[in-house]
């Protein structure tokens, strides 16, 4: 019935709703609830009087006869894309060596260490034989790789900063094919191909052939949006489309790693793709995804534990020695987390005793693992024995570590006090808003009471709407010294710098380079957290970067762009400054010192900026009145643009006529839309 795969999504979506509406009484992780009511699902349809209603038990067959590669080709595009899309991009670069070492050399300690757990194992049951050992490597392979659906889920739940999230959230993308290699290293000698010989070639095929395919989809579907993209909804559906290719591409055509082909596909479009993008559909992006990511957490959960329930028959002794392989690989992954301490502690924003216990308890196995073992059950060159025996352990091993695992990491994450707690000025800020705020509404309230159409309000009831401060006021230390007063005020800036270049950029003041230049810039700044000058940003290294690959014209071009675009911003930063100490957001006798730095760390960038675009105007006057009229071209049809999308959205404008205007400014635009 075709109506059953129907009513089994409307269903599990449903499930989900539920278990968030209360999740006010249910303590357990959003995942770790469906997951656990998979299981349940699963077992009812084993017992009466559940298996005897047709609809249920045609469901619950179909499910656990369900391929193991629907589970890849449907949920996984969804969430890894929205994880890679999503993911802040200087700070996966910072952290991108010490996810490459966990996800590269960590994982192969793991499988090695894994094997090793279950041929003793197996010594001390009396079942051991050598010939075990390409079973036991292929097993470490596919359970040592960590979960990116179910670390995914597990840290938008945790609350933690956004450095270790992302050092965690990117070895869990990475390993995936790592993961992949020494699987296939031992299943590929019991599929009938080819059997893998060199295993270091074929983890190099993996892993170029998976970023070859990411990077050209990414570049060809960015040249779309660029040439042809236009509309909304063309933008909308070709983000979609050409994620699911990107993993289909990868998993199925080449036989490589569909998870890294995302990553990579997410990365490049999130650096050069987002400004190509109208603002409304990045934040429909971000959403819809959101909403996509949402469905399929929900779904895969309940799928994965009906799976488990439905096709793992249980033994008190494979219990046990499950029980004890969870035990041996977490201690496992902590033993490879220590070996390579001493280099993750110093590479990038490194890592601190608390993050490495966090990153070796939250070494979740979920989805992805489940997929591999399926596969192997379903391998008929694998004796029986072993098939289940994998089958069970991967599931018993995926239940465990979301039963306990996911469900502690939360009290641990508390207990180690990795949660960023407020610094004394951002204490301070949030106190003094909330007393502007009440004293606005006193205020609000003294002038409704003179309105005469409002004579008979009740304003004793009226009054306790009245934010209460003491209510959300925040505790601690929060008296803001000077030091406190220039880093908030800095940060405050740089976050105002990024909107002003968007608007620009918008606008037409500034070109694409420019525009990921000074994004660049401020990203390296907030590492600093506001006690890096705002001046200390070298213009000449950012202009000449990547100069081989540039003519000289061009670089001419950019220089001048990128000038006048930090000339042009920091000159609206001081007036956002006046604006936002005219509020009264911070102590009168802090001011004046923190404003009389800032303002000069402005200057001298405005100051050094005009010193190169002086230098340009005189040493290359041509191409310096290219730049200037490209600019003004760009600014011209960015004001035409518009005007075309503001008579549009008024009802002026029809539509189709507004595509056809729309279409002829890209046309006479070139290759830097704007918009």
């Amino acid at each position: 019935m075709l109506l059953i795969p129907v009513m089994l999504v409307l269903t599990g979506i449903l499930t989900g709703i539920v278990v968030k509406l209360l999740g006010k009484f249910i303590k357990l992780p959003y995942t770790v609830t469906l997951f656990a009511i998979g299981i349940i699902l699963g077992l009812c349809s084993c017992v009466e009087p559940m298996s005897n209603y047709t609809i249920f038990k045609e469901g619950m067959s179909q499910i656990s006869s369900m391929d193991p590669d629907f589970i890849l080709f449907v949920f996984l595009p969804i969430l890894v894309f929205d994880a890679a899309y999503e993911m802040d991009l200087h700070v996966f670069r910072k952290t991108f060596t010490n996810s490459v070492l966990l996800a590269g050399p960590g994982l192969v300690i793991c499988m090695l260490l894994t094997a090793c757990l279950v041929m003793g194992l197996a010594w001390v049951w009396g079942e051991y034989d050598d010939s075990y050992w390409v079973y036991a490597l292929m097993f470490g392979g596919l359970i040592s790789a960590t979960d990116p659906v179910a670390v995914v889920a597990l840290l938008q739940e945790l609350g933690t900063s956004k450095r270790f999230s992302t050092l965690v959230d990117g070895e869990s993308l990475l390993n995936d094919g790592t993961g992949l290699v020494c699987f296939m290293m031992f299943y590929s000698k019991f599929t009938g191909q080819e059997t893998i010989e060199n295993p270091f070639l074929y983890f190099g095929w993996v892993v170029l052939c998976s970023c070859a395919i990411g990077y050209i989809i990414a570049r060809l579907t960015i040249w779309l949006l660029v040439h042809f993209g236009s509309e909304e909804l063309l933008q909308n559906c070709l983000m979609v489309v050409a994620a699911y290719i990107t993993f289909i591409v990868a998993q199925s055509s080449f036989d490589v790693s569909g998870v890294i082909a995302l990553v990579v596909f997410g990365y490049v479009f999130s650096q050069s793709g987002r400004p190509h993008l109208k603002p409304s559909v990045n934040e429909f992006m971000e959403k819809f995804w959101g909403f996509l990511a949402y469905i399929a957490n929900t779904l895969i959960f309940l799928i994965v534990g009906i799976l488990i329930a439905t096709k793992v028959d249980v033994d008190w002794l494979i219990i046990l020695n499950t029980f004890l392989l969870f035990i041996g690989l977490n201690a496992i992954r902590y033993i490879m987390i220590q070996v390579l301490f001493p280099i993750l502690k110093r590479n990038g924003y490194g890592l601190s005793k608390g993050e490495s216990l966090i990153l070796a308890w939250g070494g979740l196995r979920g989805a992805l693992g489940m997929s591999m073992a399926l596969m192997v059950s379903c391998n008929e060159n694998i004796p029986q024995h072993i098939r289940d025996y994998i089958l069970f352990y991967t599931a018993g091993i995926v239940t465990l570590t979301l039963c306990i695992n996911a469900t502690t990491s939360k009290k641990l994450v508390n207990k180690l006090q990795l949660i960023p707690a407020k610094s004394s000025s951002e204490l301070h800020v949030w106190n003094r808003i909330l007393s502007l705020i009440q004293t606005r509404d006193k205020e609000t309230l003294e002038t409704l009471k003179q309105n005469p159409y409002l004579e008979n309000a009740d304003w004793k009831a009226v009054e306790k709407k009245v934010i209460s401060v003491n209510q959300h006021k925040a505790t601690g230390n929060n008296l803001l010294t000077s030091s406190d007063m220039l880093s908030v005020l800095r940060l405050a800036v740089i976050a105002h710098e990024g909107a002003v270049a968007r608007q620009l950029y918008d606008g037409g003041a500034l070109n694409l380079h420019s525009l990921e230049c000074i994004q660049e810039s401020l990203s390296i700044l907030m590492d600093f957290e506001g006690t890096k000058p705002l001046d200390q940003r070298d213009l000449q290294h950012q202009i000449s970067r990547h100069k081989w690959i540039r003519t000289k014209r061009s670089l001419i071009i950019d220089a001048c762009n990128l000038c006048r675009g930090y000339a042009m911003i920091q000159m609206q930063c001081l007036e956002y400054v006046d604006n936002v100490l005219s509020i009264g957001l911070f102590e009168l006798s802090l001011e004046k010192n923190a404003v009389e730095t800032i303002r000069q760390e402005m200057s001298n960038l405005i100051q050094q900026a005009t010193a190169i675009l002086d230098n340009y105007s005189k040493s290359y006057p041509e191409i310096f009145a290219q730049a200037v009229t490209d600019k003004a071209i760009r600014m011209l049809l960015a004001g035409e643009r518009n005007q075309v999308l503001k008579l549009q959205a008024d009802g002026v404008l029809a539509p189709d006529s507004a595509q056809i205007l729309l279409a002829d400014i890209a046309k006479r635009q070139g290759f830097e839309i704007v918009g």
